[in-house]
């Protein structure tokens, strides 16, 4: 099942987990984030509030090309940004979405945060970890993020 919260219900860093009550841990989110604002560091203090540590997976060139939505920033600096971002806990590369259960296994996740709307495939996730849907500040404009698609 997936819950979608609203904007203003995140910021107390106590959503319990559906199993235990207790606070969530690890946090997860994937993106290009190719042209890094200030909406997308809004948008990542608000995810690192849901938990301990936030994750975040950064597509890589290669896969971004194969999915047709080539970036303007290289890897490496869209890797070096994120991990300057003091709401971000680690940065990890995504080859594809297929190693979305690995990471959510290897990093032990407790929840894995899509975009509000983006209709990702999940393969089953939803029953070994609780995933929501959270609006991004910048849904609707493509000029200040073209890749809003690829976060999942």
């Amino acid at each position: 099942m997936i819950h979608t919260i609203a904007p203003h219900l995140i910021g107390n860093g106590q959503i319990p987990s559906v199993d235990t009550g207790q606070p969530i841990r690890n946090v997860l989110t994937y993106g290009a984030f190719d042209g890094l604002t200030v909406k997308h560091a809004q948008w990542l203090r608000k995810l690192s509030q849901l938990g301990s540590d936030l994750i975040v997976g950064c597509t890589t060139d290669d896969f971004c090309s194969y999915l047709g939505k080539p970036v303007h920033t290289p890897f490496k600096t869209r890797r070096a940004m994120l991990e300057s971002c003091r709401f971000v806990s680690r940065v990890i590369a995504v080859d594809g979405w297929e190693q979305r259960l690995t990471d959510i296994v290897n990093y032990n996740i407790s929840v894995l945060v899509l975009p509000a709307g983006s209709r990702q495939e999940l393969e089953g996730l939803d029953e070994i970890v609780q995933v929501l849907e959270i609006p991004t500040p910048w849904q609707g404009t493509k000029s200040e993020y073209p890749l809003a698609a690829l976060t999942a």
